[in-house]
């Protein structure tokens, strides 16, 4: 029934108080984390990432890499390449197991197309095979080397970008290879070793090798940026495969021609 007056809706409003309801929301179930995945090389992979982390990381602190990696000013760090200890240690590996019919010379020249280079080369592979093995035997339990291999890429990365960027700095002056002096231009030409005709060569062409320095410093500019690393990385690539190409072709026909020279003489 409605209230006839205002005095009697006053007391059935008084009489009959407004309720809230209060809506609870509905029960949220708690989040679950998922635990990482597990990261797990296979065997193989740990085994050459050893071997590889080896080899290159001896190859850059023996050899003249580590002069470029690490500049001081006005000093030149030794190369270690060059000491007495890793002579004599090149020496044993020539006569005992290569075999070599006579002692390695140890001569400075600004070639490295030398018996003591591949020697080098062999011992350090020779080297990082032995630890390999004795690594993959003590540490055969870890899983992976994700962190090692972070450092270690960027470790390459910088080694080769600043022996790119003092290499093609050389070349862009141009001061590595110069013209070839008079001497030069007259000494027969059976006295050249590969790499003296090698240098002859591009000395006696400026433009080529300021192009050359230059190609080598566009590599070294994309290694020191990480985002474009990889494509630093093949432009010093192909100038690697560009020179030993040449390397190989002119040696090759040198010991042709120094060959059929001698034959004719006789």
């Amino acid at each position: 029934m409605l209230a006839s007056s205002p005095v009697e809706l006053e007391k059935a409003l008084k009489s009959q108080p407004a309720t809230l309801k209060v809506v609870q929301p509905p029960p949220v179930a708690p989040l679950k984390v998922a635990p990482a995945p597990r990261i797990r090389w296979s065997l193989p992979t740990r085994i050459a990432f050893r071997f590889v982390f080896l080899y290159f990381s001896l190859y850059v602190l023996l050899t003249q890499m580590l002069n470029s990696l690490l500049q001081v000013p006005n000093k030149e760090l030794p190369e270690l390449a060059s000491t007495g200890a890793v002579h004599t240690i090149l020496s044993w590996v020539g006569a005992h197991v290569l075999r070599l019919p006579y002692p390695i010379p140890f001569h400075p020249s600004g070639s490295g197309d030398k018996l003591e280079d591949y020697v080098l080369s062999f011992t350090l592979v020779l080297a990082a095979c032995i630890v390999t093995i004795v690594w993959s035997v003590v540490d055969r339990k870890r899983d992976h080397y994700v962190a090692l291999n972070t450092w270690f890429r960027l470790f390459l990365r910088l080694s080769l970008a600043a022996t790119m960027a003092t290499y093609g700095t050389i070349k862009a002056l141009p001061v590595q290879m110069p013209y070839p002096s008079l001497a030069r231009l007259l000494e027969p030409f059976g006295n050249f070793s590969p790499m003296g005709v090698l240098w002859a060569s591009i000395g006696a062409s400026h433009p080529y090798e300021i192009f050359a320095g230059c190609a080598e410093l566009l590599a070294a500019v994309l290694l020191f940026v990480p985002r474009l690393g990889t494509l630093g990385a093949l432009v010093a690539l192909s100038m690697f495969v560009y020179y030993s190409g040449i390397v190989f072709v002119l040696g090759a026909e040198f010991a042709a021609a120094l060959r059929g020279g001698t034959a004719r003489r006789r």
